[in-house]
């Protein structure tokens, strides 16, 4: 039977789009603990109704990407967050490499749709939480 641990990854920040590149720095970090380099720069795009579906789909392309490209990132180039009609859009250059299916070190099994964003005067507060697996070798 496999065993799951669920993980909080959290950023905090002067501004939301700052909070949304550290978290998905954090979320790489924990997917994958190997060296990376920037040979690889990619655009990710898209648009939901709030704020926290916006978070959520971040970092699931972010997953997706890992395990259908095998694309880790390692850094985010650029990141905005904007309001298009009543729908926030981000548009993110991300720069990172590609790795080995077998590289992997822990497997995300889901993504929490539980998601916290606060804005206050600090700045900006942001928590997702993941569902994973450590991968056995065989």
């Amino acid at each position: 039977m496999a065993d799951y641990q669920e993980i909080s990854l959290k950023s905090e920040a002067k501004t939301l789009e700052k909070a949304f590149s550290l978290i998905a720095v954090e979320f790489s970090k924990t997917v994958y603990k190997g060296n990376l380099n920037n040979e690889i720069n990619k655009s990710i795009m898209f648009r939901s109704q709030n704020l926290k579906y916006l978070l959520y789909n971040y970092i699931n392309k972010l997953n997706e990407l890992l395990l259908n490209e095998c694309f880790i990132l390692s850094e985010v180039q650029d990141l905005s967050i904007n309001m298009v009609n009543n729908d926030y859009m981000l548009s993110s250059v991300v720069a990172g490499s590609k790795i080995k299916g077998n590289e992997i070190d822990v497997l995300v099994k889901e993504i929490s749709k539980n998601v916290l964003i606060k804005e206050d005067k600090d700045g900006c507060h942001v928590q997702i939480s993941l569902l994973v697996e450590e991968k056995n070798e065989i």
